[in-house]
């Protein structure tokens, strides 16, 4: 899976949240765009950016449905995700990427 994390994500995004962060919101609007099952597109997703890992949570309504985590293709790309969380829970200025992920 892709993910894009566009301008409107830095936009949104929220200083220090792990999951209104800008990578968190982009991740959310790809697992949407790839969803196929009507049950899980009834759920609300939640996206949580850890250090090693992010994990996606499929919520209906309360409960927790499912799981999973993903991590950057190429591991090596954790780096650009941290120096990129670093930058903007700083306030300083980040720009717009795109990252091939995979599920753990």
């Amino acid at each position: 899976m892709w993910i894009e994390v566009t301008k409107d994500h830095i936009m949104h995004g929220i200083q220090e949240s792990e999951v209104d962060c800008p990578i968190a919101l982009a991740v959310c609007d790809a697992v949407e765009s790839e969803l196929d099952d009507n049950s899980i597109e009834q759920c609300d997703i939640v996206a949580c950016v850890h250090d090693n890992d992010i994990s996606v949570h499929f919520y209906h309504p309360d409960e927790m449905k499912y799981q999973y985590n993903i991590s950057p293709k190429s591991k090596c790309e954790w780096k650009v995700i941290k120096d990129f969380i670093h930058r903007f829970d700083t306030g300083q200025d980040v720009e717009p990427f795109m990252m091939e992920m995979e599920t753990n």
